[in-house]
């Protein structure tokens, strides 16, 4: 699972929280409360996680939160899911057209399934992952 810490400071004299992320070198989001934070920081990790999928760069590995401002932010299961095969690509440096080849697909396909804007079927997330020689599963958490 990748869940990235995100630090919710406070504005004690305007009541709202600025929220940013340690491990990626940009971005910066505000909630009018601790909900509405919470919301606009998985809107701005879907941002960064898609920024560096798009350009084709790294992405860190999630560290641990840490201070007591600090929570963890997680993307949709399909958004985790998109960014699971991102990796396991990037492991297997495989570029798009390589995964297309093995895939008998279009590169615009595999470009959709890594495309956090776009829906993707989970059947076809579970073929490129058995491409790669992985599997996906769901693991339910608390929500808390």
């Amino acid at each position: 699972m990748y869940r990235y810490p995100a630090r919710f400071e406070l504005d004690v004299k305007m009541g709202t929280y600025t929220v940013t992320f340690p491990d990626f070198k940009w971005g910066v989001t505000q909630g009018d409360d601790a909900d509405d934070a919470m919301e606009t920081a998985r809107d701005l990790l879907k941002i960064l996680v898609k920024d560096a999928i798009d350009s084709g760069g790294d992405l860190p590995t999630p560290s641990r939160a840490r201070g007591r401002n600090a929570m963890l932010v997680s993307l949709s299961a399909l958004h985790e899911a998109k960014l699971a095969l991102y990796f396991a690509m990037r492991e297997a440096r495989l570029r798009n057209s390589d995964l297309a080849r093995r895939l008998r697909k279009p590169v615009a396909h595999v470009r959709q399934l890594l495309d956090l804007d776009q829906s993707s079927k989970i059947d076809h997330l579970e073929t490129a992952f058995r491409v790669l020689e992985k599997s996906i599963g769901i693991q339910v958490r608390s929500a808390a």
